[in-house]
């Protein structure tokens, strides 16, 4: 590629919004030039149905490291700017064939335009035909047979208002929405594999998540804080300047191994939790909680304990893995590159005086029973008043 080298990044869900439109193109357009920063002088610009970067356009590697994080993209390719007629066409199609030619005997082979400037007088497929054919007559004969199905070679062509493209590959890239067009939203992060990845599924719906931790580092250490905070940090790849929540959970711990009963611990523990969550969700106008439950996966997330914490709330509880098996997770964070930070040996506060037998059913009304032998309001706002806020940018 030349001086004339850009990026053409595509959309999916946003080009369905009508009205509202504008307000998607522009977040998603904001997010690019945020990662983009320190890649060069570029400008990114919307063209019709379309994002352009362009520029003095630095590390080809790193931007397509970062374009492959923004949510909202669904792909996008390196493409080269060329002149909007038919003999720049013509001679960039055999120049970028020539180079993609490993000197095989026979190349099956597809032309694909997308003509968006109506006012251009040649149609998609005259423009895929007479290109084709300006490539097999200036083509040893024979070397060349279209293949609509499954070319070796496609060469793109795009004309729009803006001028013509001329690219091969395409980069699939996150989908989805761009982050914070949906709203902020509080995700409970535990440290473990499942939270970062419910975390991340819901920025690619389009909220900004921000993130809650309890922690007892009066029992574990700071090994499960730094791990958090880390988590924290490796989701910033996907979304910008959110909160991270720190809330002492020790004292509440404790009332609940002293006057509470054995089996129900995690539960009532989770229901602490969820309440405290909310207060702060309420006072940040934060759209809702989140967590990374999967059905059955541990003996907190039958339907009735799931039950048994969500009616402590009013809040809208978001599971976006809730009907998810283990090693579809996995897969996802692994691929956000959470999994082994996920996987370090830091236990979260659930593991604190941990039951033989946890309740696997737990009767709301025990529950209630439990609470009422110990002061809630009281242990809630001490955590609260005492709660850290880091800035993870």
């Amino acid at each position: 590629m030349n001086s004339n080298s850009l990026y053409l990044l595509r959309y999916d869900e946003i080009g369905l919004k009508g009205g509202n439109r504008k307000f998607f193109e522009n977040a998603l357009v904001r997010h690019v030039r945020k990662v983009l920063d320190g890649c060069g002088q570029v400008q990114v610009n919307k063209i019709r149905g379309r994002i352009l970067v362009e520029g003095e356009l630095e590390n080809f590697d790193k931007i397509e490291e970062q374009l492959q994080k923004v949510p909202g993209l669904s792909s996008f390719s390196r493409a080269e700017r060329i002149d909007k007629n038919m003999d720049a066409w013509k001679d960039a199609v055999l120049a970028l064939f020539r180079k993609l030619w490993d000197g095989k005997e026979l190349v099956r082979f597809r032309i694909t335009s997308k003509r968006s400037d109506k006012n251009y007088p040649l149609k998609s497929s005259d423009i895929n035909a007479e290109l084709g054919a300006h490539l097999v007559v200036n083509s040893p004969e024979g070397l060349l047979k279209v293949d609509l199905h499954q070319p070796e070679i496609n060469i793109h062509l795009e004309v729009n208002q803006s001028g013509s493209m001329i690219f091969v590959s395409q980069k699939r890239g996150l989908g989805g929405l761009p982050v914070g067009t949906a709203g902020d939203v509080l995700c409970l992060l535990s440290g473990g594999i499942d939270s970062p990845v419910a975390a991340f599924q819901m920025m690619r719906r389009g909220c900004k998540v921000h993130y809650i931790f309890f922690e007892n580092r009066v029992f574990l250490g700071r090994a499960a804080y730094d791990k958090v905070e880390k988590l924290a940090q490796k989701l910033s790849h996907y979304q910008f300047d959110v909160k991270l929540h720190i809330v002492p959970f020790s004292n509440i711990q404790v009332a609940i191994r002293d006057y509470c009963s054995e089996r129900n611990r995690v539960v009532l523990y989770r229901r602490f939790m969820y309440r405290i969550a909310e207060r702060i969700a309420n006072k940040k106008r934060y759209l809702g909680l989140v967590n990374g439950e999967s059905l059955g996966q541990v003996a907190s997330q039958t339907l009735e304990n799931i039950h048994a914490v969500n009616t402590v709330v009013n809040s809208c509880v978001y599971r976006p893995l809730i009907c998810m098996d283990k090693i579809d997770i996995t897969n996802i964070a692994k691929r956000i590159d959470t999994y082994e930070t996920s996987i370090e040996d830091a236990p979260d506060c659930c593991s604190v005086f941990m039951p033989k037998r946890p309740a696997t059913r737990a009767q709301i009304e025990k529950l209630e029973d439990d609470e009422s032998k110990i002061d809630v309001e009281a242990l809630e706002n001490e955590a609260i008043d005492n709660m850290e806020v880091l800035i993870i940018e």
